[in-house]
């Protein structure tokens, strides 16, 4: 409630014609992201496993707009932090979806063609985190801008392309392999 508070002043003060700055507003706007991805995280792909994806799927989903929102205020700060957090978002659910409990009795064949499909989902989530470091880096290059969330998407971007590049190495000793599309 104190974050809505700040922001919906900041609205009030914005439509009165006073002058306001973004910082404060933005940086409530990311701690409700904040909160959000708390408690996105904290949702298990355990059985059931439809209801429990599902949860996580709105969860996720929420916590992103969030995210959005802040970045909205174009406060350098909240807006790198909001676009890092982001690719990290993307990267949770992906890490989730692998980590799920794979069907019982499952044959290895079976098994293998399970991952492969599994694989093939998680690749566009890893490829928009990528995108989203990318994209925060890039701006904060042509703004200079330079701080802990750019650092963090700079070194995030170097584990992720190196994943992305070596995959489907990876992927087809591990018995998961991405998609050739």
């Amino acid at each position: 409630r104190d974050f809505d508070f700040v922001i919906s002043s900041h609205k009030k003060f914005r439509a009165d014609g006073a002058p306001v700055d973004n910082y404060f507003p933005a940086n409530a706007q990311f701690l409700i992201g904040e909160v959000l991805y708390d408690t996105f995280k904290k949702i298990q792909l355990s059985p059931p496993l439809d209801r429990n994806l599902k949860r996580k799927r709105a969860k996720f989903q929420k916590v992103v707009k969030a995210y959005t929102a802040a970045a909205k205020y174009k406060s350098a700060e909240w807006s790198t932090a909001s676009s890092y957090k982001i690719g990290v978002s993307f990267e949770e659910f992906a890490s989730a979806l692998l980590d799920s409990p794979r069907p019982k009795n499952m044959k290895d064949k079976d098994l293998i063609v399970y991952n492969q499909k599994l694989w093939q989902s998680v690749l566009p989530f890893k490829e928009k985190a990528y995108k989203t470091y990318k994209s925060n880096v890039r701006q904060a290059e042509k703004n200079s801008i330079e701080n802990k969330w750019i650092e963090e998407s700079k070194r995030r971007l170097g584990f992720l392309g190196a994943e992305l590049n070596t995959s489907s190495l990876d992927a087809e000793n591990s018995g998961l392999k991405p998609s050739t599309n």
